[in-house]
């Protein structure tokens, strides 16, 4: 897996920021790491959600 492929994801923001974050930076809610070359908008939407929504 690349690390350029990686970013993070916020669903209560619905915003990707660079990878390493572990919060979001607007809001401060979790995030999660998003593998955009195998995993779609809709999947990691509903992971945001089963962890954190």
């Amino acid at each position: 897996m690349s690390a350029k492929d990686e970013v993070e994801y916020c669903g209560r923001c619905d915003r990707q920021q660079s990878a390493g974050a572990d919060k979001c930076k607007v809001c401060g809610r979790p995030t999660v790491t998003w593998d955009t070359s195998r995993e779609s908008a809709t999947d990691i939407r509903r992971k945001w959600k089963t962890l954190y929504g």
